[in-house]
């Protein structure tokens, strides 16, 4: 229930932007540092580098600021473990690669402490309303598993594995702080450290044995331009 009056809040000031003093449009990209814990166990996993890239709209108000993004993200883990299916023989080590790729719609409220000249500093929360179409695990070294190896087998385990470790729609909370600096050319570079966790309740313990979250450190990176300027106009 908090987290739709969160979204609902989110919406209403990104309506209420079409009375912002400024308005710019632009690309942001994204490397994250992303990870998955279990039932928050931290250290099943390990974390990854991945890179997004989406749309971004912004709206500037004297304090705030809103923004509507739409964002191709991507999510994931590794996990190393021992195996005896290594191709070498022997024991040896390997790494499964999991993947979760969504379409992501961001509703992004800032705070602006500083804004002085063409520099502002700011803070913030988001919301990321998210469409998974992609989930899905890789194992190099399956496709050398034989349960026995005196018995020839038709179908080895497959490389990749599908994955039901998220809901198809999933949402997402952030918080990041960031400065900004516009150029005389109208266009604006923002750089903007942030973390962000997945919001779910937990599994049903009678049918589920736990419950995967995913989060991620992330760097945005967003290049705007000023396409209006209430003041100027």
């Amino acid at each position: 229930m908090r987290l739709k009056y969160l979204s609902f809040l989110l919406l209403f000031g990104n309506i209420y932007s079409s009375k912002a003093q400024q308005v710019d449009l632009g690309v942001v990209t994204s490397a994250y540092l992303s990870d998955i814990h279990i039932n928050y166990n931290f250290d099943i996993y390990k974390k990854i580098w991945t890179f997004n890239y989406g749309l971004v709209s912004q709206f500037h108000f004297k304090k705030l600021s809103f923004s509507n993004n739409i964002c191709h993200l991507t999510h994931g883990a590794n996990m190393p473990y021992s195996t005896s299916a290594s191709p070498m023989g022997g024991i040896g080590t390997s790494t499964i690669y999991i993947r979760i790729k969504s379409y992501s719609l961001q509703l992004q409220t800032d705070y602006n402490f500083i804004s002085k000249n063409t520099v502002k500093i700011f803070a913030g929360i988001g919301i990321y309303n998210s469409y998974v179409y992609y989930q899905k695990m890789y194992d190099p070294l399956a496709k050398y598993s034989q349960p026995n190896p005196n018995i020839i087998h038709a179908n080895l385990p497959p490389e990749f594995s599908e994955l039901n470790l998220v809901n198809n729609f999933s949402f997402l909370a952030s918080t990041s702080c960031g400065i900004s600096k516009q150029f005389k050319s109208k266009t604006i570079i923002t750089i903007r450290p942030g973390f962000l966790y997945q919001l779910r309740q937990n599994l049903p313990s009678a049918t589920h044995g736990f419950t995967p979250r995913i989060y991620s450190y992330t760097f945005d990176f967003v290049i705007t331009s000023r396409v209006f300027d209430r003041e100027k106009n």
